[in-house]
């Protein structure tokens, strides 16, 4: 048995929280060892989520909550990725060409499918900027595909990254464990929230913003008083030698080649669902008169039904001809049906 959480002085003149990673010291534990640690100015709390296929319209991830006071960062995956180019022969353009077809615009409330084009001027529309909502230049297959998204309650654009987001001076009150009455998180003495919560460095636990908290336990709030989902974290699906992994190497043939997960997510609400490949790097092995990098083949079984009952299922793989070497992260989704 190890120490794990540390509440109160963490260093030398500083107090807080830190918590370790199962098997270390928190007292002796490195900052790559930590789960949390409260001296971190900003933590990737969730503001937003969703999954989105189809189209290439703007996609409101606000919805009911109170509107950021900046622009955030938003971590994202999409099937679409990588370039794409549009031959259009009639146009005064022999290409339309774009380095990143997952490329968005994004501000405190929404994130938009995005085009780059390379100047501004009459070939494109009547736009004056090269930057222009959309993919209609690059046709149907650059639409959004599997979308998913993170918006992470932590300041990430030009004017935003200032002091005034990121304060870290001064000694006050940081850690609530128990009873929180903070009108501003949207409690009261009569409805009281419960568990715990930290705010960034600088700033008052008693009296700040729900925008300054760095870590709390979610009490199912909704609406205007919605604080965050969590802090962004991907929970092992799977175990190595007694390891946590989310990653994996695998060899694929012809003859199928299974890995198995767990999904801890499944039973964690109806909105869950199975975890999803968020991009493959393959190296292949190409011989046996195969002259083309395999195309591999992906089951996903029953992953969609997954329940708490029986949380163990395989991914399978396999290609067509000749083999291949996949090396690729899982990471979890949610419904097609969720924005929050």
């Amino acid at each position: 048995m190890t120490n794990r959480v540390l509440v109160g002085k963490i260093a030398n003149g500083v107090y807080g929280l830190k918590v370790a990673k199962e098997g270390v010291d928190v007292t002796t534990a490195k900052a790559t060892d930590l789960l949390f640690d409260s001296s971190i100015r900003r933590y990737g709390v969730i503001y937003a989520g969703g999954i989105v296929s189809g189209g290439t319209t703007s996609i409101n991830f606000k919805s009911s909550k109170t509107e950021l006071t900046y622009i955030p960062l938003v971590t994202y995956t999409e099937d679409n990725t990588g370039e794409t180019y549009d031959n259009a022969s009639s146009s005064s353009n022999d290409y339309d060409y774009m380095s990143r077809r997952n490329f968005h615009k994004f501000t405190k409330t929404t994130m938009q499918p995005y085009q780059m084009y390379f100047t501004a001027d009459g070939n494109y529309g009547s736009s004056s900027k090269a930057a222009i909502a959309g993919r209609n230049k690059y046709t149907s297959s650059s639409a959004l595909s599997n979308l998913s998204y993170r918006v992470l309650r932590i300041p990430c654009a030009y004017g935003y990254m200032t002091a005034a987001n990121f304060a870290s001076t001064g000694s006050t009150n940081r850690v609530i464990i128990g009873k929180n009455i903070n009108s501003n998180h949207g409690y009261s003495s009569s409805s009281p929230g419960r568990g715990i919560y930290v705010s960034r460095a600088g700033k008052n636990v008693l009296t700040c913003d729900k925008d300054d908290l760095i870590f709390n336990t979610d009490t199912g709030q909704t609406g205007t008083n919605f604080v965050g989902k969590g802090v962004y974290q991907a929970m092992p699906v799977r175990t190595v030698n007694s390891i946590p992994r989310a990653d994996f190497d695998l060899a694929v043939s012809t003859t199928t080649s299974s890995i198995n997960l767990t999904n801890f997510y499944g039973g964690l609400s109806s909105t869950f669902s199975a975890p999803v490949i968020a991009g493959v790097s393959s190296a292949s092995t190409i011989g046996g008169g195969v002259s083309t990098t395999p195309s591999i083949s992906f089951s996903a079984g029953s992953l969609s039904s997954w329940s708490t009952s029986s949380q163990l299922q395989s991914l399978s793989f396999s290609t067509s001809s000749g083999s291949i070497a996949i090396q690729t992260a899982i990471l979890p989704t949610f419904s097609t049906a969720t924005y929050f």
